[in-house]
């Protein structure tokens, strides 16, 4: 399992995590680094993230050794995903594209700690970042939170938070991402997406592009990067290369099965041999992620709980004993639920989620943080 190494009773509480207004000079930030940037880390992982906009080529001056590199802004290996197939796909904006996201619930974005900005635009519904197709939402950011506990030193804790000054409109192009349930098994197979090309004529960087990655085991991801993989990461590509994400992507989704197990963070150049992708482990920080979620909407949550279990037809469904009752599911409003910060990690009908235990699992959880808010 992907959290065998995980320490999560380490996992900082909601209060650490605050909104960080202040610039950092020994942060990366995506599009304004005017000049060769140091990075502040031991070793020499490129942050997967895209200063195109601003200089046709970035070079990177390393701590250790002498050895420079170029960044590339590209999914390499992958294919143009079908358009709006990824509704939770986000795009960071800061004049231009730099860095990717996922929409959790109708309020909030997962993106990755090394694309701080203090503001941003948020914008959802894309598919061609070029082209106004329609089905776009621009929204600014109202908050920025950092993990705590993120090292620009090795890129550890690369999970960042972006709260939406209003609430996103759910439609068929803009979907929440359920956060992971438990960690996903080496193997399994998953999809990472972002905007760039594939390094040919024929395709068109500024549409996005999808790439599906199985996840690495421990062993083998620390065998590539002996030393430098933290609890906060994993691996997940092919040790032959050839298909990797890459600079332009970070903080991008990794879905697997239906729930967003990775942002894309870091790695040695794009698609090389022996050097898969390492991505920042959403479960080790869902815990604190969904304490921030449901801040100030605890009470509304709890009505929301209380009108189901008054709904007669859907306690009868969830106590036939199936556990997946089908019955009981079109009777909950997925889009209310996501924007109560419980869809998606409480309650998720679509892939069977025990609907009464999910209940009571919501009614614990609001159990704990609504002392807290009152």
């Amino acid at each position: 399992m992907l959290c065998h190494n995980a320490d999560l009773g380490s996992a900082p509480f909601a209060s650490d995590w605050i909104s960080l207004d202040q610039s950092n000079s020994s942060i990366k930030r995506g599009g304004t680094t005017n000049s060769a940037y140091i990075p502040e880390v031991q070793i020499n992982p490129f942050h997967r993230q895209d200063h195109t906009a601003t200089m046709i080529s970035l070079v990177f001056v390393l701590l250790i050794g002498v050895t420079v590199a170029t960044e590339d802004d590209k999914i390499v290996g992958g294919y143009e995903c079908k358009a709006h197939s990824q509704p939770h796909q986000v795009s960071l904006n800061s004049g231009y594209h730099f860095c990717g996201g996922s929409l959790v619930n109708e309020n909030w974005v997962v993106s990755a700690a090394h694309c701080y900005e203090s503001r941003v635009e948020v914008r959802l519904g894309e598919h061609n970042i070029k082209v106004t197709e329609g089905s776009e939402q621009f929204i600014s950011s109202s908050r920025v939170i950092r993990h705590p506990n993120y090292s620009s030193y090795n890129i550890d804790n690369d999970i960042m938070l972006i709260k939406l000054s209003k609430p996103a409109t759910l439609n068929t192009y803009v979907q929440p991402v359920a956060l992971p349930s438990s960690c996903a098994p080496a193997g399994t197979m998953c999809t990472v997406s972002g905007w760039g090309n594939t390094m040919s004529s024929t395709a068109d960087k500024n549409k996005l592009q999808c790439l599906n990655i199985p996840t690495l085991s421990y062993s083998d991801c620390n065998n590539s990067y002996p030393g430098m993989i933290t609890n906060s990461m994993f691996c997940a590509g092919y040790l032959e290369g050839g298909k990797d994400s890459c600079q332009g992507d970070s903080g991008g989704p990794v879905v697997c099965n239906g729930e967003l197990q990775g942002v894309v963070s870091w790695g040695y150049g794009c698609a090389e041999p022996g050097n898969p992708g390492v991505y920042a482990k959403v479960q080790a920080a869902v815990g604190p992620m969904t304490e921030n979620l449901g801040q100030g909407q605890g009470q509304a949550a709890k009505d929301y709980i209380e009108e189901l279990q008054g709904n007669p037809k859907f306690l009868s469904a969830v106590k036939i004993g199936t556990g997946l009752a089908q019955e009981a599911a079109p009777l909950v409003d997925k889009a209310r639920m996501a924007g109560l910060g419980l869809y998606g990690h409480y309650v998720r009908p679509h892939v069977g989620t025990y609907l009464d235990e999910a209940i009571t699992s919501i009614k614990v959880y609001l159990d704990k943080v609504l002392p807290a808010e009152e």
